[in-house]
């Protein structure tokens, strides 16, 4: 839950003098979950007897920059606690523990070793296919007839197995370009071939 004065929050006079901001966020959410294959719609009639229908819904927030300026940003978010398969699947994703952060930082300083830091967008809609069925209700702001539902095709925001589908996506690809992962730690990967054993902090968050 948002705290008061949080500056990432938009608040109930924002939502109104910057409504088509709002509204362009929103759409650009929409469109990257389009252009990475996020779902395919299907007719409610066509779903599986029993099936429950997960709900979603934007989140809106405001995105910060180094330079004082801010922009809106909106994600898409699936309700995970109305999953049926809550607690029963997989969610474990790990992240570099503080001790490797701290020493590969104190490798990149000691050596002069130059250091790159990234971000990627929209990290969790990139994952691998979706190996569960999942049926998702569109947010009522979505232009869709009242009977289409979404079949999911990957691990969007707010599913449990959502970071777990990121980080298993991406030690894929590390592995099949040489990198090694870590015995010690599983969300680190480094190239065997060095001399030196520079852990890559490959966490995915």
């Amino acid at each position: 839950m948002a705290e008061e004065g949080d500056p990432t929050v938009v608040t109930k006079e924002e939502r109104i003098t910057h409504k088509d901001l709002i509204a362009r966020a929103r759409e650009k959410e929409i469109d990257g979950w389009k252009k990475y294959d996020v779902f395919r719609e299907i007719n409610r009639e066509d779903l599986p007897a029993g099936i429950r229908v997960i709900s979603s819904r934007f989140i809106d927030s405001w995105k910060h920059s180094p330079d004082g300026s801010r922009k809106m940003k909106s994600r898409l978010v699936v309700l995970g606690n109305q999953d049926p398969d809550q607690g029963v699947i997989s969610t474990f994703a790990p992240t570099a523990s503080r001790e490797i952060t701290l020493m590969a930082v104190t490798l990149v300083i000691s050596n002069g070793w130059n250091h790159q830091s990234m971000n990627v967008e929209k990290a969790f809609l990139q994952s691998k296919s979706l190996k569960r069925e999942v049926f998702v209700k569109p947010p009522r702001e979505v232009a869709v007839d009242s009977n289409v539902v979404w079949r999911m095709k990957k691990a969007a925001h707010g599913l449990g197995d959502a970071a777990k589908e990121w980080h298993d996506t991406l030690a894929n690809k590390l592995q099949k370009v040489g990198l090694q992962k870590s015995k010690n730690e599983p969300a680190v990967f480094h190239e065997a071939s060095k001399s030196v054993d520079m852990d890559s902090d490959c966490s995915c968050r």
